[in-house]
């Protein structure tokens, strides 16, 4: 079990202001309803999992290392004669706005 951390992503903080502003300005409503959803993406090695997080906007912090991951990664599949999957949930948030009438 591991963590990737992107919580100090500029440009979602960014895009965060500029709503709030263009909400306070009167130029889009909240049509209210905020909707948490998972996604989830899946690898057959540490190295496509690298390689897609590392494309990423923003970079976020991989705990624990991709040494150690790697390391776990091997046991396990030592340890079976099933595929061994990698799996890394992300959490998103869908705000819905419209345009303010006028």
């Amino acid at each position: 079990m591991g963590v990737l951390d992107d919580s100090q992503a500029p440009d979602d903080a960014a895009v965060d202001r500029a709503m709030r502003q263009a909400v306070e300005i009167g130029w889009f409503v909240s049509h209210g309803g905020d909707t948490q959803f998972h996604t989830e993406h899946y690898w057959d090695t540490v190295k496509e999992m690298a390689e897609f997080i590392e494309t990423r906007r923003t970079k976020p912090k991989v705990h624990p290392s991709y040494a150690d991951i790697e390391k776990t990664y091997e046991d396990l599949s030592a340890k079976t004669s099933e595929s061994v999957r990698l799996r890394c949930r992300w959490l998103g948030l869908l705000a819905v706005y419209r345009k303010a009438a006028g």
